[in-house]
């Protein structure tokens, strides 16, 4: 949950403008997956799609404009964004 909040933080803050985050565990070619539970905590959903369903996850919940999304895009490419907030940094 804290990882969540930094990094919304720090995009918000490199791009100007709330951007909202949300988690995902993605497993890459299992070769099962078992859930017995809806994964997350605290009221924090975590999403863990496989790999085939990473592409509807991101596309369902887009809701940044174009512009805002490149403006995002930028803002996580930069070294600076990535490493604010964290201990030592």
């Amino acid at each position: 949950m804290a990882e969540l909040q930094r990094a919304s933080t720090a995009l918000s803050q490199a791009a100007g403008f709330a951007v909202p985050v949300f988690s995902a565990l993605v497993f890459v070619d299992p070769a099962s997956l078992t859930i017995k539970a809806p994964p997350g905590w605290d009221g924090t959903d975590l999403h863990a799609p496989c790999e085939r369903g990473l592409l509807p996850l991101l596309t369902r919940r887009r809701e940044p404009r174009d512009e805002q999304l490149t403006t995002v895009m930028d803002a996580a490419l930069r070294a600076e964004t990535c490493t604010q907030g964290r201990s030592g940094s």
